[in-house]
């Protein structure tokens, strides 16, 4: 028998949560790339992974884009909302995405509220693609 402690399992959670954010920020880097800015903010400050339905209204260039990213950010979405799904992290909360950032004001922020779920303001447990001072 294999015990995990829940130290373990909150690695585990962090690790999966870091890397999430790291291909979310690899995807919005690649999305300005192609269209000359960021992935828009939904209107929870969630980043914006269109539904199926909702990409086949954007044109075809777009729609490929998500594609590929799709089904992963899909699996990982706490609630459909009007614009696309709200991605949620590995302890189960919503990555919160502002852009433009109130850290990386040129960019944008994403943030993990981590194992505790509450909002450290990028400290303490929370995940961020930023580093809090």
């Amino acid at each position: 028998v294999i015990k995990f402690s829940s130290t373990s399992g909150h690695a585990a959670a962090e690790a999966e949560t870091k890397t999430m954010i790291a291909r979310l920020c690899l995807l919005n880097e690649s999305y300005k790339a192609r269209y000359g800015h960021y992935v828009p903010q939904g209107s929870g400050n969630y980043i914006v992974v269109p539904t199926q339905n909702k990409a086949s209204d954007r044109n075809a260039k777009e729609e490929d884009f998500f594609r590929e990213d799709y089904e992963y950010f899909k699996a990982r979405a706490s609630s459909l909302q009007a614009e696309g799904y709200a991605v949620t992290d590995a302890f189960g909360t919503q990555i919160y995405y502002r852009y433009p950032g109130e850290v990386n004001q040129e960019g944008y922020d994403l943030i993990s509220y981590g194992p505790n779920g509450v909002n450290d303001n990028g400290k303490k447990d929370d995940i961020t693609n930023f580093t809090a001072n």
